[in-house]
């Protein structure tokens, strides 16, 4: 193995990736997911892949939900990112979020 400048064994950078990915879908991301409404889900489902146009996700949507109403909570809670430069796109704010909820929800 590798040692770094401080004498510290280096396990890499994709195992360091690995180990905060688990730590955060396990401690944080899990205990956010149970506490969504299903509207409020039904967004971040949509919008786990990437980013996405109002349009889209209101076309997948299907009327499960009203769009202005979830959106605004989940930008509240900073879930979603809100800005003047993303205005009419949906896009998670929290990183790998997108990934727990395509692996796990």
């Amino acid at each position: 193995m590798f040692r770094g400048v401080n004498g510290c064994i280096d396990k890499g950078e994709e195992y360091v990736l690995k180990q905060a990915k688990s730590e955060l879908f396990s401690q944080c991301y899990e205990k956010i997911w149970k506490e969504l409404p299903d509207g409020e889900r039904a967004i971040l489902r949509i919008v786990a892949s990437g980013p996405k146009k109002r349009k889209e996700v209101l076309e997948e949507l299907e009327g499960k939900g009203s769009y202005q109403v979830n959106s605004t909570a989940l930008k509240k809670m900073g879930l979603l990112e809100d800005s003047s430069k993303s205005y009419g796109i949906a896009e998670i704010t929290l990183p790998f979020f997108g990934e727990y909820i395509e692996k796990y929800c």
